[in-house]
């Protein structure tokens, strides 16, 4: 998968992973991406946004969102953008 880019604004240790569903996807077949954002301290992490594309030319059908925190993610076009 494609690099995930976040953009911490304190000094925090943060670690992103992305994992698929599978190796590839076929034409006309459905597929997941899992994107898990941990803070390994040592202080809280706040205005926190992690930024995703989605590799073209798949295409966004809808998405679950999962979080400990209060999160907003949005998708426009192939970006995904979750304020934390």
């Amino acid at each position: 998968p494609p690099p995930v880019i976040i953009v911490p604004t304190e000094q925090v240790n943060l670690q992103a992973t992305k994992t698929a569903s599978g190796s590839t996807f076929c034409p006309g077949s459905q597929g997941s991406f899992t994107l898990v954002i941990r803070n390994l301290g040592p202080y809280n992490a706040t205005n926190v946004v992690l930024a995703d594309a989605l590799p073209a030319p798949l295409v966004h059908f809808g998405a679950v969102f999962i979080t400990g925190y209060p999160a907003s993610c949005y998708w426009r076009e192939q970006l995904l953008t979750c304020y934390i």
